[in-house]
Formats: structure tokens, C-alpha cells, sequence
């Protein structure tokens, strides 16, 4: 498998959590579990495997109290980690108590603030496991062509979480030759660890990116970086209303990028055409993760699960309620090719399937995979002609491992839904409790995402005139 990251071959296949099927996902022995499993499907560095294992068994996530927040032009707020942030002038009264309990899960207390997933270890873990996926499946910790050749002088992560993903870019541009690229981290909560720790030239703002300018001058970095900032910002006529703010900090010539996932899962058909425009890059990586690239054009059904059936009419429910954009995955490009300040527009789109597949098993025209050794030399091929298809011979075990993440990734994605998600289907606790037990087994035990159910994915970049 192509990748930047260090590492031996071959990790063992992980398995699901001892009692899988009951509750809670994210208690602290799952996270160890999610930390071993990670660990199995990518070949992470061990410094970046242990930075998250810091935060997730050692990092608070309580926030010190603004004595005055309002008279201040900037204050301080700390984490556990002794990282401190930058605060702007206060904006918004919950900075001094930002927190409320729900659910037995841990929510950000503005009661303006849209945002349906919580803010604690669990669901920090989940967005670590997807950022490592999705990290893993690019190759990089970035798409965009030209920041190879050209890394960055100044980045900007835009919902930084945790900073995971500027530890990984901060790694692969040191692996480059440029360990002085500056990071900054901006996000409403204070939760990441101060990266100066390990070497990472980093600073930490504090901010609500939906109610104010960001805290920049025009044209301070050379690259913007924004994932899953869809779920982020109820949509109020523009997709992305932020989107005015990071082209004015971002410099002529500079790149934006922008990682989002949709909310519903449905199933890939089978043999799904290879999109024209793929590098041969992106497609050798493709194939050695067993991951399909994806064009608006891409045949797809209903999943057939019944379960995630449920999910998809609850969460379109709920996501409606609530304005948040349910598929940001189809208004990316058109946003992106509409802005006149924008040019070297690209994408690259995949699904990850969240298991081995029926029609990937049977193989084509009857030609069954079973019992076939995969080898690292021999995980695929490319179909040669007009309508170019990935052709499996058989999944590694490393491909087996990203496809238990990214399923996890989702059921995790559940969890950290719930009390949304409840709403929407109108289900008592013991209703739901039912619910999550049947869905866990269906998924787990019963192997229920076999016909093409997957993650849609995608990146997105363009280059500022």
C-alpha cells in the first residue's frame, strides 16, 4: 500500500470490541481497542499514535473560567496539556461555561449553536479514526497537487479538533525538507494539545466561526485547511457561509482545501467505472486500499440493510431540522468553480466500503475470490479500455483494516448522533436501546453492509488568484 507514513507491512486484522453489540463505543476500553485497531490499519509514525493516545487517556477537556472576558482584548484558556489559546474579544456568553451534559454525552452549551455531535473523548476518538482513514486512503495528509512541490509557509486549520490533522501535514512537510511550517489551529472549544510539544510550530485561536470575521488580516496564510466543517454551519442561503472570510485571509496564489464526508450511506453497484480524469496516482492508491474513486455518474442503490435504512430517514430528518447540509459532498465543486477568485480547481471523491462486498467476493462473470491469497502485488488491476474498472483479485488484510474503521468510524458516527437521532425516530430510551442492540449485531455479527454500503468522501482544493 502506497503511503508516507513509516512503518512495517502487513498489520494483523483487528477485531471488533469485546461486546460490540452493547452501548457506548467510546468508553475508555474501546479507546484502547479504537487505538490498536487504528494502529493495525494504518501504518501511522509511533510519535503520532502516541500524541493521540495522550490526548485520549490524559487530556481534559475542562476550560478555565474568563474573569472579564468582555474588557479583554485577549485571554488565555488552558488546557490539561498546558496548550494555551488565544482568545478574541468574548463573543458569545457560554466561553466561561461552554459545556452541558446530555445523554450522558458532553455538548457544547449554546443553545444557538446547531452543531448535533458532542464534545468529549469518544467522539474526539471518532473524529482521530476518521481523519487517520481518510489520511491514509489519500496517501497524504492533502490532495492538492502543487503542495508537494510547493509546501505552504502558513496554514490554517479551520475546526482544528484535536490539531491531528497539522501533526500529520507538520510531518509529512518535514519528511519533505520543511519542518518550519506554522500552524494554526482554530476551533469554538479548547481541545487540542499544544503541538509545540512535539515539535510543531503551532498556535491555538479560540473562535466561533459562524457568528464572526475570523481573527486574521487579509491574506495571512498560505493555505486553508477545512474537514467536516459542513455539520459546523446551519446553511442560510449560501452552502458554506464561511467561505467569504477564508478566501480574505488566504493569499493570491494561496490553496484551500476542503475534506467533507456525507451523512447517509448508500450501496456502490457493482464494477463501477473508473472516472476519466483519474491520476495514475490516485488510482494505484485507490486500488492498493480498496477504495473506488466516484463521479457524479457512479451507480448506486438503496442500502438494504434495514438498519441503515433507519439511520438515513432520521438523520435527512434531523439534519433538515436543524439546516445542516446533509450531502455537502454534490455542492463543493459548483461552489468552488462559481468563485471568480478561484482557479486549478480539482477534486478527488471515494467510497470506502465498510466491508467486503458480495459482488467483490463472487468476483465478475461468475469468477468467484474465494479462497485466493492476496499479496501485496496482486490486490487488483485495472480493467484496460474505455470504460476502465478496478478488477479485485482479493482484499488484504490491510484493506480488511481500513474497511473495520470506516465502519466503526460510522457506527461511532451513531452513537455520537444519538439524541438527534432519537428525536427524529421519536424512540424511547428502552426503544433505542433496542434498536443500537439489533443494528450492532446486524452489522457485527451478521455481516449486514455487504451489498456496496460505504462512505462517500471527498477532497477538494483550488487555487486563490
Amino acid at each position: 500500500m502506497e503511503t508516507w507514513f513509516s512503518g512495517s507491512s502487513s498489520p494483523p486484522r483487528p477485531t471488533k470490541p469485546k461486546g460490540v453489540s452493547g452501548k457506548n463505543l467510546g468508553s475508555q476500553a474501546t479507546i484502547v481497542h479504537t487505538t490498536a485497531a487504528l494502529q493495525a490499519s494504518v501504518n501511522a509514525p509511533t510519535t503520532v499514535l502516541r500524541r493521540n493516545t495522550h490526548l485520549t487517556s490524559h487530556q481534559s477537556l475542562s476550560v478555565s473560567p474568563v474573569s472579564n472576558p468582555a474588557s479583554a482584548s485577549a485571554s488565555t484558556i488552558s488546557t490539561s496539556s498546558s496548550s494555551k489559546a488565544t482568545v478574541p474579544a468574548a463573543k458569545s456568553r457560554y466561553v466561561s461555561s461552554p459545556y452541558a451534559t446530555h445523554h450522558g454525552r458532553r455538548y457544547v452549551a449554546d443553545p444557538k449553536n446547531a452543531y448535533p455531535l458532542p464534545c468529549d473523548i469518544p467522539e474526539l476518538n471518532r473524529q482521530n479514526l476518521r481523519t487517520i482513514l481518510l489520511t491514509t486512503v489519500y496517501g497524504a495528509p492533502f490532495c492538492a497537487p502543487s503542495l508537494s512541490s510547493k509546501p505552504p509557509r502558513t496554514v490554517l486549520d479551520v475546526g482544528c479538533g484535536t490539531g491531528l490533522w497539522s501533526s500529520y501535514c507538520h510531518d509529512y512537510f518535514t519528511h519533505l525538507g520543511y519542518p518550519d511550517v506554522e500552524f494554526t489551529g482554530l476551533d469554538v472549544v479548547p481541545i487540542a494539545p499544544d503541538l509545540k510539544e512535539q515539535g510543531v510550530n503551532w498556535k491555538f485561536v479560540l473562535h466561533d466561526i459562524r457568528r464572526n470575521k475570523l481573527p486574521f488580516s487579509d491574506e495571512s496564510f498560505d493555505m486553508v485547511f477545512l474537514k467536516d466543517m459542513a455539520i459546523a454551519m446551519p446553511t442560510t442561503g449560501s452552502e458554506f457561509p464561511i467561505f467569504d472570510e477564508i478566501l480574505r485571509v488566504l493569499k493570491p496564489g494561496g490553496v484551500i482545501e476542503i475534506w467533507e464526508s456525507d451523512a447517509t450511506i448508500r450501496a456502490l453497484l457493482p464494477q463501477p467505472a473508473i472516472p476519466p480524469n483519474t491520476t495514475d496516482r490516485a488510482l494505484q492508491q485507490a486500488v492498493a486500499t480498496g477504495t473506488y474513486p466516484l463521479v457524479p455518474g457512479t451507480g448506486f442503490s438503496a442500502s438494504q440493510n434495514a438498519y441503515v435504512q433507519d439511520y438515513n430517514a432520521w438523520i435527512s430528518k434531523a439534519f433538515e431540522k436543524r439546516m445542516i447540509t446533509l450531502l455537502p459532498c454534490t455542492v463543493i465543486s459548483p461552489m468552488m468553480l462559481q468563485e471568480e477568485k478561484l482557479a486549478d480547481c480539482g477534486n478527488r471523491r471515494l467510497v470506502v466500503l465498510l466491508g467486503e462486498v458480495r459482488w467483490e467476493r463472487e468476483g465478475v462473470g461468475g469468477r468467484s475470490n474465494e479462497g485466493r491469497r492476496p499479496s501485496e502485488s496482486s490486490v487488483g488491476s485495472i480493467s484496460k479500455g474505455k470504460g476502465r474498472q478496478i478488477e479485485r483479485v482479493a482484499l488484504t488484510e490491510e484493506q480488511l483494516a481500513l474497511r473495520s474503521t470506516a465502519l466503526l468510524t460510522f457506527v461511532q458516527m451513531i452513537e455520537s448522533l444519538e439524541p438527534v437521532l432519537k428525536e427524529a425516530s421519536k424512540k424511547g430510551q428502552d426503544e433505542w436501546d433496542r434498536w443500537w442492540t439489533g443494528m450492532m449485531t446486524s452489522l457485527y455479527e451478521q455481516k449486514g453492509a455487504t451489498s456496496g454500503e460505504g462512505l462517500e468522501v471527498g477532497s477538494w482544493w483550488a487555487r486563490k488568484l
